[in-house]
């Protein structure tokens, strides 16, 4: 009688456990090298068979890529043949749909129905893998940006350095050139032909410094409450020689005739500066250039407008891009180096505003600027000390190297 309670209550257990088995979401196989004896559910969830029973006799081999099936089978071999505690082993599970599954394994020995044989759990760890390999993409991006950031600094101390010492002798020559001319009573051709280079090399490594200065976030512009409808004006007045010597007419327009706001001016001088020598540039003779400014209380638009050859509406997106010039013929019939409009956008930014461009082939070009009337009134009585980058200044002369290009 206590025989057959212990018999029944044995079956009863083992019932039980083969149950829990067949719900637990780990593949769970008894196998050997050659074949599987049990496996459950789960496994053939993962292979797409409906019933346990197809993957009986099956080898378990075949669970795993071709490539790795030798090191799996040593695996098995040496867990079959050696008394030791259960081992752990990493191969990849190809599932039903063919995707590859990377898996942990616990195996231990088992004797089923008196055949040396494997228990083996199986567990997927493809989220774990994915985890890892983010964790290591992301250390790598972030070597790479490390080497790419220590590359930009180099880079941009380089250009700095490098610049100034093209600078220092361009001032040493045009020092020498402007007390040889105070010297000269006639106009020498030649000398004249010296200071203009000069000019444009200095105008190409002014723009070099301040467009790695400001791509390097050292550029700081010095605002200061100034009437910036007198800015734009005398700007204006001073390139109106150079535009009659073009043949081009030259129009300034205003709604108000002042205006006090939150600038730097010397900087707001050379993005006109910037905009009217493209304009001068593209604008054949005959042609014209309006220079406009519109007050709208809390803002003023700036407007540069020419009828010159125009933008194609393909190139627009890229003229403020550095470097960019918008036809690779322009630059053997034009001088420039593709950095003006890049200085103009970024110094525009500096100031909160924006700038678009408004552009047809052979029709001209519009560029509109609109800046905030930001103003505080402690400062309107700090006196104007234009800096160093956008204009060259030499014995109090004033020599606006921004267009050097179209003298």
């Amino acid at each position: 009688m206590c025989d057959d309670i212990k018999e029944n209550t044995f079956e009863d257990n083992e019932e039980r456990y083969k149950n829990l088995v067949q719900v637990l979401p780990e593949l769970v196989f008894i196998h050997d090298d050659k074949r599987i004896f049990y496996c459950n559910q789960s496994a053939a969830n993962m292979t797409g068979v409906q019933d346990t029973k197809e993957l009986l006799d099956t080898s378990i081999l075949e669970m795993v890529p071709s490539k790795m099936q030798y090191s799996f089978r040593n695996f098995i071999m040496k867990s079959l043949e050696e008394d030791i505690e259960p081992t752990y082993f990493q191969t990849k599970f190809m599932d039903k749909n063919g995707e590859i599954k990377y898996v942990e394994i616990i195996t231990t020995k088992y004797n089923f129905q008196g055949y040396p044989a494997l228990l083996s759990v199986v567990r997927d760890i493809t989220h774990v893998r994915k985890i890892n390999d983010l964790e290591k993409d992301i250390e790598q991006s972030k070597r790479l940006l490390d080497d790419a950031l220590e590359y930009d600094k180099m880079k941009t101390e380089y250009f700095a350095t490098i610049s100034h010492e093209l600078r220092t002798p361009l001032n040493v020559i045009l020092a020498a050139i402007q007390l040889l001319k105070l010297e000269s009573d006639q106009e020498n051709k030649y000398m004249k032909m010296m200071q203009q280079n000069c000019f444009r090399l200095l105008r190409l490594v002014n723009n070099i410094i301040d467009m790695t200065r400001i791509e390097a976030n050292y550029f700081d512009i010095k605002v200061q409450s100034f009437d910036i409808i007198k800015l734009i004006k005398s700007t204006v007045l001073s390139v109106s020689e150079y535009t009659n010597k073009k043949g081009i007419n030259l129009f300034f327009n205003t709604n108000v005739e002042e205006k006090m706001i939150l600038c730097d001016p010397d900087q707001m001088e050379r993005i006109i500066l910037n905009l009217l020598s493209n304009s001068i540039k593209f604008t054949q003779r005959g042609g014209n250039i309006w220079v406009s400014v519109y007050d709208y209380g809390k803002k003023i638009n700036i407007i540069v407008k020419d009828d010159g050859i125009g933008i194609p509406q393909d190139k627009q997106e890229y003229i403020f891009n550095r470097f960019h010039q918008v036809d690779k013929s322009f630059t053997r019939k034009h001088e420039g180096s593709g950095l003006g409009l890049f200085l103009v956008k970024a110094l525009v930014e500096k100031h909160k505003g924006e700038i678009i461009v408004r552009s047809e082939l052979g029709k001209g070009s519009e560029f509109i600027i609109e800046i905030p009337c930001d103003t505080f009134l402690e400062t309107e009585n700090i006196p104007y000390f234009p800096n160093e980058y956008s204009n060259y200044y030499y014995n109090g002369e004033k020599i606006p190297i921004e267009l050097s290009d179209i003298y």
